[in-house]
């Protein structure tokens, strides 16, 4: 088994398990419970769920299809940002910034916030752990880079958040700035694909939900997953995206 397939196994395999975790601490935010970071309770009973997270072990009471969702995007999402990842030193902080990546997303689509007891902890230990690893792979520069991007995201978030009044909330604020860390670190273009297409998707997505009437003019989305979105796109497929647009 050469390298390349090996990480591939191993960090699917963490996403697999990780999974259980995404499940049990976005239903405890959404049910307004406590912090549970494993073993997800079935809502109607208590029961614990299968592995596929598709029904509860003991009395069968079938889950939401967003479960099977996360079973099996998580690990396609941590291989992505493994190998999107610019050193191997960084490879970890990479995975596990697609962890918190993930419990944010379903928590920001199942309930338009982006909760400061997981982002606030989730930012702190990625953002260290890739600072740690920039610095074992000698690149103290995109450290700086990183940290200036996150900023940089950041306050261009909050004047948007000013200027729009309510359009956009504070979570997503916040969430730019380890968005644009992990971006930043690659390089100051990648920043600015990430950018351009969380608006550009988050746009398309909100008039196709107008046109089938999914949602209101009145009704708010949320835009988080865009930005996560937007950033994983740039982390994995940025490089050959801005070699095609330099020609």
């Amino acid at each position: 088994m050469n390298a390349d397939l090996f990480l591939a196994v191993v960090v699917a395999l963490v996403g697999v398990v990780l999974a259980r975790a995404v499940v049990a601490e976005a239903d405890a935010h959404r049910l307004r419970g406590s912090d549970l970071w494993w073993n997800p309770p079935c809502p109607t009973c208590g029961d614990d769920l299968n592995v596929f997270l598709s029904k509860c072990r003991g009395n069968r009471h079938r889950q939401r299809a967003m479960n099977v969702l996360v079973l099996i995007a998580l690990p396609v999402l941590l291989v992505l940002l493994a190998f999107g990842a610019p050193t191997g030193w960084v490879v970890p902080a990479y995975v596990a910034f697609g962890f918190m990546a993930g419990v944010l997303t379903v928590t920001d689509i199942d309930t338009q916030l982006i909760p400061n007891r997981i982002l606030v902890p989730g930012t702190l230990a990625c953002g260290l752990s890739l600072v740690i690893g920039g610095l074992f792979a000698s690149m103290p520069g995109a450290v700086v880079r990183a940290l200036l991007a996150g900023i940089t995201y950041f306050v261009v978030m909050f004047v948007l958040a000013l200027v729009a009044k309510g359009a956009l909330g504070y979570g997503d604020v916040k969430l730019a700035f380890p968005l644009g860390m992990f971006v930043g670190f690659v390089s100051w273009s990648h920043l600015g694909v990430a950018v351009v297409g969380a608006f550009l998707l988050g746009g398309l997505v909100s008039v196709l939900l107008l046109i089938t009437r999914r949602v209101r003019r009145t009704d708010a989305i949320a835009f988080g997953p865009f930005m996560v979105a937007g950033a994983v796109a740039s982390i994995v497929f940025g490089s050959a995206f801005l070699d095609w647009y330099r020609g």
